[in-house]
């Protein structure tokens, strides 16, 4: 167990006495408030705090993160305040604690709402300070390295949210070593028995390939030597179980398909070395195509920088090579805290922490465009799929996307809400549609009006959490607008005014009245009425009561079919224009249009709930889908006869689905189509009838 005394030594490596003195007071109160709590293990709680200050201590970090780290769990398990620890520590070590502390006020519906607010409050102060996110990686991690003394349900939960959270925003902040480790604790506590195989059969792998190993590295070692190379290290690799794993679920291959288990790393002194040393292994084996992938002048997204060839070694056996700085490997293990992390010194021009900034500035957009907290931590496991292609636009800028990605992804990448105006694309000088998969190397050029919107369909292939973030975003907006007009026609016709008069009406109501009504304003007023989260009668009953001195009645709402998204045509009855019909309010759905005479409605008894309607005359501009049913003789080609007579009619069928009968003579049918009206469907059904094979047609 690590000591105090032990832990001060290391500090004083690098940080000042002074510094060191501050860490200590910070321990000390750690220690006092702390003091009647025991982890699971029943070891002192402050074994824990004192763990993770040594953990961001190996990264060399500044000592205000080492306070904190020491006081993470103090505002969240005792009885510590932020302003507290502000009045001795200072704000910068209060706002760090308080950004990785739970919220601890609030009682959640569900774990899961949980988890999510509290990532989303972590991530919301990330965006001021990046060492939160430093901080919570190294809790997380001893959390996992002494997880077993966890009861079983909790364990599991913690290595799967480390696996699917944790693990993937440690690789986004290019810190490999704490990705890797998160992966082989979190793997092996959910699949013990799978871990072990895929550990077993890796390093059995390595012993059958230990003799070839032995001379690939003598081979490369005397031609390095010959051509006067320097390497810092020549040190052979092996694929971790957790990623043969993913690659197996992933791709859908055996163990015995995977290639590359084993392969090799050589770290370097200068850039120029990695590209000679490239050439010469491309001299000693015959490089694979397109398996040269070079890092170092495209990156990835979170920084890493290398040169990846896969070479033939011997016998059709494959190898991959690893090429790197010494300064590039170290990036690769620690990513952002290679550098100074203090937050004076986070402006420095460095490409880690910009892309690291850039990073965590797209997850702030995703929080503002989330509608709730669940939806923000599903759109952000998307962004954290480590996989990615790299796409150049017109101008040559290089673009970093997740594998699957389409143009729609690039098109909101790089406008952000204007990427809504893409209306097509041209992929290396082809134009292809917008849901095509994006290839890395591929030119893209984006082509924009002011004109086009959003398509609901694009969320089908849209897959980065910016792009769906705002393709909801805006699907929502319309909803909302639509809502706010049906709710207003509502209104009207509840007062039984004109539109001017219930403007009026809206206009002087007071901040008080709208509040006792539980909304902000008239447009969320107006929208609560059109979505049926409120009736318009008993909105227009308490404005009365203030504004009005009597009810003039309800008059039937005209509808037009136009409503979009908050009118809806009920399935049971499927009205179309002409019929009599009446409204039913559904909360959160809006309008539900049914027939006068719907069985439904008169089976569940809500006449004192409908609303009387009409058709306006734009009506008969749009298509209604409506339900008949056909008795047929058992006949070779009856179905061409009819799907022909409905198509001279020019009407789209929609499903059709037959019916067993008693008399195997006869075929039942139930055949949904679309019509303008009772008058089309009126001249479809006469049409029908002619037909000699039909026994019996009606509209069900």
């Amino acid at each position: 167990m690590l000591t105090y005394k032990e832990f001060n030594e290391f500090l004083l490596t690098y940080l000042s006495p002074e510094q060191c003195e501050q860490i200590h007071k910070a321990f000390i109160l750690a220690e006092s408030a702390h003091s009647t709590q025991k982890r699971y293990s029943g070891e002192l709680y402050i074994t824990h705090p004192l763990e993770v200050a040594k953990i961001l201590s190996t990264f060399r970090l500044d000592y205000e993160t080492i306070q904190a780290g020491l006081l993470h769990d103090v505002l969240e398990d005792t009885p510590v305040t932020k302003e507290e620890l502000a009045d001795v520590f200072g704000e910068k070590v209060a706002y760090l604690v308080d950004g990785v502390s739970k919220l601890k006020q609030i009682k959640f519906p569900s774990r899961a709402h949980e988890q999510a607010e509290n990532l989303r409050k972590m991530m919301f102060a990330v965006a001021h300070d990046i060492r939160v996110l430093v901080i919570k990686l190294a809790d997380r991690l001893h959390n996992m390295r002494t997880i077993n003394s966890v009861p079983f349900e909790k364990k599991n939960r913690k290595a799967m949210e480390t696996l699917e959270i944790y693990a993937p925003i440690a690789y986004r902040l290019g810190m490999h070593c704490i990705k890797k480790e998160f992966e082989d604790l979190g793997f092996k506590i959910l699949f013990p028995y799978r871990a072990a195989v895929l550990e077993a059969a890796i390093m059995h792998k390595r012993q059958q390939q230990n003799q070839l190993i032995e001379e690939i590295h003598s081979t490369v070692t005397q031609s390095l030597r010959i051509y006067g190379v320097a390497t810092h290290r020549f040190l052979v690799r092996q694929k971790n179980p957790y990623t043969v794993y993913r690659k197996m679920q992933r791709d859908h291959v055996k163990f015995i398909d995977i290639k590359n288990l084993i392969g090799f790393r050589l770290l370097v002194y200068t850039m120029q070395d990695c590209y000679r040393i490239l050439g010469i292994l491309h001299s000693l084996f015959k490089p694979m195509m397109r398996k040269f992938k070079d890092y170092i002048a495209i990156p990835k997204a979170n920084g890493y920088q290398s040169l990846h060839t896969t070479v033939i070694v011997k016998d059709h056996i494959t190898m991959e090579f690893q090429i790197r700085t010494v300064q590039m490997h170290k990036m690769s293990e620690n990513g952002i805290v290679s550098h100074s992390m203090h937050q004076s010194d986070f402006s420095m021009k460095n490409q880690q922490h910009q892309r690291a900034q850039q990073w965590i500035n797209n997850i702030i957009e995703l929080q503002k465009n989330s509608h709730s907290s669940l939806e923000f931590i599903e759109l952000m496991k998307i962004d954290l799929d480590p996989d990615e292609v790299y796409v150049f636009d017109e101008k040559g800028e290089i673009w970093t996307l997740p594998k699957g990605s389409t143009p729609i992804d690039l098109a909101y990448a790089r406008s952000g809400q204007d990427g809504g105006h893409c209306q097509g694309c041209f992929i290396n000088g082809l134009f292809l549609p917008l849901s095509t998969p994006l290839q890395s190397g591929q030119t893209i050029k984006l082509l924009f009006s002011p004109q086009a919107v959003p398509n609901p369909g694009w969320l089908t292939f849209a897959i980065t959490g910016k792009a769906r973030s705002y393709i909801r975003n805006w699907l929502r907006h319309q909803q909302h607008q639509h809502a706010i007009v049906l709710g207003k026609r509502l209104l009207v016709k509840a007062f039984g005014e004109d539109d001017a008069s219930v403007d009026h009406l809206l206009n002087v109501l007071s901040i008080e009245s709208f509040e006792a009504l539980g909304v902000l304003n008239r447009e969320d007023l107006l929208s609560s009425i059109g979505l049926g989260k409120r009736l318009a009668a008993s909105v227009a009953q308490i404005i009365n009561q203030q504004y009005v001195s009597e009810n003039k009645g309800l008059l039937p709402l005209r509808i037009n079919g136009h409503e979009g998204m908050v009118l809806e045509y009920a399935q049971c009855c499927y009205p179309i224009a002409g019929d009599a019909i009446v409204g039913l309010m559904s909360s959160g759905v809006g309008l539900i249009v049914h027939r006068e005479n719907c069985t439904y409605l008169q089976k569940h008894g809500v006449h004192e709930s409908l609303l009387p309607l009409t058709w306006d005359d734009e009506s008969s501009n749009i298509m209604f889908h409506t339900k008949i049913e056909l008795q047929l003789d058992n006949h070779i080609g009856v179905l061409a006869l009819i799907a022909n007579s409905l198509s001279e009619s020019q009407v789209n069928i929609v499903t059709i689905t037959a019916k067993a009968t008693l008399d195997p003579q006869l075929h039942d049918l139930i055949v949904v189509i679309a019509v303008r009206d009772r008058d089309h469907l009126a001249h479809i059904l006469k049409k029908l009838r002619k037909i000699s094979f039909v026994r019996k047609i009606k509209r069900s």
